[in-house]
């Protein structure tokens, strides 16, 4: 069987350096191996540092006085002393101080020596007492009598005011709090260290009721009046003394001689001589006041939150009798008339009347100030935006887009005439763009997007007007002559196909990057209103279907739709073969387009084309002057017809137009 064997810390080095004599306390500190020495209980190391006298004592002067070691860095070898003393993981160390006499002597001599108010010294105590009462669970601290006594007088370090917390937390078997150590304590609060003490009571009673329980008594409660009424301590040790007052006052039933007291300190306190108005606010948490002077603040503007919470808190604390004679000797209620006007951010003044208002019915004024004033206020208080909505420009913005929507359907009613094309919008598309603009000014995160949305909805506004205005100069088709014969021979007149209006709605022109427009109301064919299914009476038929048959949208696409490609083809063939041909690669050319009937042609017509070829170049020349008038004409022809087409097709020039339109837009 095979042992593994790890290696351990090589300690070689501190072993040889605690082996000779002449090796000094701080050497031994500054070795690198004094951590790994001190895990592994070393023993040679235990008997260089504590059992010998001289060196114990060397070791303990550096970390309870202000000794500083003549090393190359000193507060290192002190914190290594420290950790001698106070390090959990070397027991052995632990158990050999617990016992050592001269150890616990200068612990408990420590509290009454001149180094009791040096912040380091007292830090590395308040170290090694926590460090030797986790070890021995608490046990250890009997053996240091003079350490309460010690606290109370030093509770302004904040490391000592810490272990005293925990102390009294973690061990209360060890560290009691009886009601003569808690009556020293709030004695001593009365002082420029009052601060901390009590800041600290505080933090023990929240953590451990039974210790709370104990300053529930009147001896407590007189000490701490008695820390506020001193004028020579600083306001901030009164607001701490009040705030533990509050706690107790809270905690403790009706009946409680502690209440008794409160209620007597509220009718013999000086709110007058009181000039911190943080004192102030903390006294009105535990007193009420009846003073003039002090209640008559909640009238004016600017005053604290927290002194005005007392104040009305004082005010609904008095009986009827006194409330009236204190409403008449200072003429609150036309005070309260006057001031409340000038102010809409005191709330207190709405408080005060909503109270006041099922108190006083008697009086004229103040009823009319009710109605008029205060319930106005308060109705605009409960709002959503505490008063009317803010930027007005969202109901100008619904109000004129409601407005234009009805002037556009007003003028599509006015206009009957079948010749122009018209926007046609129902209510229900009316009610939905004022949602839809109201949802906008509601939504809207940010000025900037406002400024995006509403120049987007320029734009397309004014596209709809000038293609609303370009419709309207355009007239409408004349029906083909084939309508109706029954009409021809009965003799009536023959009724024009009334043009079907466009359903296009101003919400989809807004919401789209392009406009809306219409395809060719006819084509070239004459009969396509009979293959369409358009006739006369084909206003009874239904107007989607009616749209969906006359309308497109012309989306903003990268290429040419598919009927552009096509009329471009078609234009593009016979130019092809309109073109004029060269002196030298004429009869190719001429004998390539020629049909295939005439190169399947008999043994006659082949002769002829082979004199043809043979001919010299001044008769083809002369060919060629001849076929150029006629080309001209078959070109002017060909424009003719394409002007033609114009006329007859005006919806092309609206779709060129549109194309024109849109890519401005774009460039925009």
């Amino acid at each position: 069987m095979k042992v593994w064997h790890f290696g351990g810390p090589n300690l070689a080095s501190i072993t040889a350096l605690v082996s000779k004599p002449e090796t000094s306390v701080e050497a031994v500190l500054d070795d690198q191996a004094l951590n790994a020495a001190l895990r592994n209980n070393l023993q040679s190391l235990i008997s260089f540092l504590i059992d010998n006298e001289e060196k114990f004592n060397h070791l303990l002067d550096m970390v309870l006085t202000d000794f500083v070691p003549q090393t190359d860095l000193p507060a290192k070898t002190t914190r290594c002393a420290l950790t001698v003393l106070s390090s959990s993981t070397c027991t052995t160390i632990m158990q050999k101080l617990r016992g050592n006499p001269i150890f616990i002597d200068r612990m408990n001599s420590f509290p009454q020596s001149d180094y009791a108010s040096h912040p380091r010294a007292c830090g590395h105590f308040g170290r090694i007492v926590e460090a030797f009462a986790h070890y021995s669970s608490g046990d250890f601290l009997d053996s240091l009598p003079s350490l309460k006594s010690f606290f109370i007088h030093n509770m302004g370090n904040l490391g000592l005011r810490e272990l005293f917390t925990n102390l009294a937390t973690e061990y209360p078997t060890y560290f009691p709090f009886d009601q003569q150590y808690l009556n020293e304590l709030t004695l001593a609060a009365n002082s420029d260290n009052g601060f901390y003490i009590l800041t600290a009571l505080d933090t023990v009673t929240r953590n451990k009721k039974q210790i709370f329980d104990q300053i529930c008594k009147v001896e407590i409660e007189q000490n701490l009046f008695a820390i506020t009424k001193n004028a020579q301590i600083r306001p901030l040790i009164a607001s701490a003394a009040f705030k533990l007052i509050d706690r107790i006052a809270e905690a403790v039933p009706q009946s409680s001689p502690v209440l008794e007291l409160v209620n007597k300190e509220s009718e013999t306190y000086s709110f007058d001589s009181i000039e911190n108005d943080s004192v102030l606010a903390s006294a009105l948490l535990v007193l009420h006041t009846k003073s003039d002077k002090v209640l008559l603040r909640i009238l004016s503007d600017g005053q604290p939150t927290f002194v005005c919470d007392g104040i009305f808190r004082s005010i609904r604390n008095m009986t009827d009798s006194e409330l009236n004679d204190f409403l008449t000797r200072t003429d609150f209620i036309n005070r309260m008339i006057e001031q409340f006007p000038k102010t809409k951010t005191n709330v207190h003044l709405s408080l005060l009347a909503e109270y006041l208002k099922d108190k006083i019915k008697d009086n004229e004024a103040f009823r009319n100030f009710i109605d008029t004033q205060y319930a106005p206020r308060e109705q605009n208080r409960q709002m959503e935006y505490g008063g009317s909505r803010p930027h007005g420009g969202s109901d100008s913005a619904a109000e004129s887009s409601t407005q234009s929507s009805s002037d556009n359907d007003d003028s599509s009613d006015s206009d009957d005439s079948p010749n122009d094309l018209r926007f046609v919008s129902d209510s229900s598309d009316d009610d939905s763009d004022e949602e839809d603009s109201l949802s906008d000014d509601y939504d809207s995160s940010s000025d900037d997007d406002d400024e995006d949305e509403k120049e987007k909805e320029s734009v397309n506004m004014n596209n709809c007007a000038k293609l609303h205005k370009f419709l309207s100069r355009t007239e409408a088709p004349a029906p083909p002559e084939s309508s109706s014969s029954s009409d021809e021979e009965d003799g009536a007149p023959v009724q024009m196909a009334a043009a079907p209006a466009l359903n296009l709605q101003i919400a989809d022109l807004r919401t789209s990057d392009d406009i809306l427009i219409p395809e060719p109301l006819h084509s070239d064919d004459d009969n396509q209103y009979e293959e369409g299914g358009l006739s006369s009476d084909s206003n009874d038929a239904d107007p989607a279907d009616i749209i969906n048959d006359i309308t497109k949208p012309l989306k903003g696409s990268d290429g040419p739709s598919e009927s552009d490609s096509e009329e471009e083809e078609e234009k593009k063939v016979p130019q092809k073969e309109e073109v004029p041909l060269s002196s030298e690669k004429a009869p190719e050319t001429a004998e390539e387009t020629k049909p295939a009937e005439e190169a399947t042609a008999g043994e006659q017509e082949k002769p002829a084309a082979a004199e043809e070829e043979q001919k010299p170049a001044d008769a083809l020349a002369q060919e060629e002057k001849q076929e150029e008038p006629k080309i001209e004409k078959s070109e002017s022809q060909t424009e003719e017809k394409k002007e033609e087409a114009g006329e007859q097709n005006p919806a092309e020039q609206i779709v060129d137009n549109a194309d024109n339109n849109s890519v401005e837009q774009k460039a925009e």
